[in-house]
């Protein structure tokens, strides 16, 4: 799993794409994250912050982060807009992952028993 952090306020939030965050998004706004390209540009803006904001709390209530903000709003106000691309970028980017994804080619087969 893509495990992100972001950084708010000079301070890293854990940050991931779950079933917690989509099903919190979906939720929030009625509509599903799939749905965001298909927003007016006005609208895109707004779905992904709230989407921003589900996937940091659904990693901090994973990892046991207790986070600052209560709400998409109170989280903009720690937010510059020229902060604004990184933070979105967090949520797209990997950089961390928990585990290495194993090669199939490198995989060993079992013996056969003959």
């Amino acid at each position: 799993m893509k495990k992100n952090t972001v950084l708010i306020d000079g301070e890293k939030y854990p940050c991931a794409l779950t079933l917690g965050a989509m099903k919190a998004f979906r939720e929030e706004t009625g509509k599903e994250v799939s749905e965001i390209d298909k927003a007016t540009d006005s609208d895109k803006i707004d779905l992904t912050m709230m989407l921003v904001f589900c996937c940091i709390q659904s990693a901090s209530r994973r990892d046991k982060v207790v986070l600052p903000f209560s709400s998409v709003d109170e989280m903009l106000d720690f937010i510059t807009p020229d902060e604004l691309p990184d933070v979105v970028a967090s949520v797209f980017t990997s950089q961390d992952t928990d585990a290495q994804i194993p090669d199939p080619a490198k995989k060993k087969r079992p013996k056969s028993m003959s």
